[in-house]
């Protein structure tokens, strides 16, 4: 398990269980889930307003919010955060980008992932001239991690079609 960088709930905290857990975005909107200011994709908003100004403020009352030494840390490198989703070309990226940050603050070497964006938003940054952040951790999507581990034949997977498997079964 890896800690996120800033735990969501320090900042918003709400009764209203679907917003806490909803993205916030257009599928959400899509599907008439209403958004107030618990969802990620409002958090991930807030932290990118955040400016010097303001992170001083709130590493002086640490203590009050209950912040970790690694939420301060990540508090002062916000600005990491805040370049990558000024990149991501829109907010539905955040999620991500805030996944890459929690596993750069925490030192994984590589971030698995599904979605297309996310690689594409890391190469872009890293072939940048005026490069002013430095992304350690490798983005990889299955094939390309099953590529870095030397795996090119993969297991045949006897599975019948119309069958529900419970998880224990394939294991």
């Amino acid at each position: 398990m890896c800690n996120p960088a800033i735990d969501r709930s320090k900042f918003a905290q709400t009764v209203d269980i679907t917003d806490y857990f909803a993205k916030g975005g257009k599928k959400d909107r899509k599907a008439g889930v209403a958004l107030g200011q618990a969802n990620q994709i409002a958090f991930f908003k807030l932290l990118c307003s955040l400016t010097s100004a303001s992170v001083d403020a709130l590493v002086s009352h640490a203590s009050e919010l209950h912040l970790t030494g690694f939420e301060v840390e990540s508090l002062q490198d916000i600005g990491w955060f805040q370049f990558l989703c000024e990149r991501s070309g829109s907010p539905e990226n955040y999620p991500d980008v805030f996944h890459l940050w929690t596993a750069e603050r925490n030192g994984l070497d590589a971030l698995l992932t599904l979605d297309n964006d996310l690689p594409e938003l890391v190469s872009r940054v890293r072939n940048e001239k005026a490069k002013t952040i430095e992304i350690k951790t490798l983005v990889l999507q299955p094939d390309q991690l099953l590529a870095e581990l030397g795996i090119k034949a993969l297991d045949p997977v006897a599975l019948e079609s119309d069958r529900f498997y419970y998880l224990h079964e394939l294991c």
